[in-house]
């Protein structure tokens, strides 16, 4: 069984929510992710287009597994409170407005 050390948990989701990540600003995020991983000596490749692929062996290699996260925040202000509570959106950066 794979046991969490919920303590690191805490601290690393602590830090990355308390970085700005405006709509379309990953840099600081993406920074803080490579530093990390360095520190942990975990090897990361970086895309053209800015993604982090990160791969470890883990203790079963019969099953591969894949992690995606998207780490800028989805921007959008409410427009409007409309009469049956839901909720009109303005985007702010770029997003699909179907997407939410």
């Amino acid at each position: 069984m794979f046991n969490i050390d919920k303590d690191k948990l805490i601290y690393y989701l602590k830090n990355l929510i308390s970085i700005g990540s405006p709509s379309g600003y990953t840099h600081k995020v993406m920074n803080y992710i490579q530093d990390e991983l360095s520190k942990l000596q975990i090897p990361y490749k970086t895309t053209n287009k800015g993604a982090l692929i990160v791969s470890f062996e883990g203790q079963n290699k019969d099953y591969e597994r894949t992690f995606s996260a998207h780490v800028d925040t989805l921007g959008a202000i409410v427009k409007n409170i409309n009469s049956k509570g839901t909720l009109s959106f303005l985007p702010i950066g770029g997003f699909m407005m179907t997407c939410i």
